[in-house]
């Protein structure tokens, strides 16, 4: 008798870590300051596909390299938040009412990329500063457009939508 599985595949050995923690400090009506961390580790014969890159719309905001790779990562982030328009309670006919809400935020990112844990001393910090709003509808959900530059290229712009930070 065969009991071989039907389906085989590359031999996988790896393993993923993960740590992120947000403080939200209010600083007054409808007002905080976010400081943020987010590390990761990938661990073993990780595949080139699944390691890690620096940039785009949830870490280093505005940082772009595509050749910078590596499979420990480390990102802080300090974050104004500031309430300036709303909570607004529109009535639309036949669906009900829906309210409306706009922050603007102002942040800065700092974050590095290495291939071993014990590189986090001697890796280059890439920091970006940015702004931007962000619209929260009935539902929590958040829309944020923003504009962020490293110092160095273009200003890169964002649009994300989600219900986290």
């Amino acid at each position: 008798q065969d009991l071989r599985p039907s389906v085989s595949g590359p031999e996988q050995h790896y393993i993923f870590y993960g740590l992120s923690d947000y403080f939200y400090i209010p600083t007054g009506d409808y007002r905080s300051l976010i400081v943020g961390f987010d590390g990761d580790i990938r661990e073993g014969n990780t595949p080139t596909y699944l390691q890690m890159k620096l940039g785009g719309v949830r870490d280093v905001r505005g940082f772009a390299n595509d050749e910078l790779r590596g499979t420990v990562k480390f990102v802080t982030t300090i974050e104004y938040r500031a309430r300036v328009v709303g909570t607004h309670v529109f009535r639309i006919p036949k669906i009900g009412n829906f309210d409306f809400a706009m922050n603007c935020v102002a942040f800065i990112d700092n974050g590095a990329l290495m291939d071993d844990i014990r590189d986090a001393g001697g890796e280059r910090f890439y920091t970006t500063c940015c702004f931007g709003v962000e619209l929260i509808s009935p539902f929590r959900d958040l829309l944020r457009l923003e504009m962020a530059t490293d110092g160095h290229n273009s200003p890169a712009y964002y649009m994300t939508a989600g219900t986290d930070f």
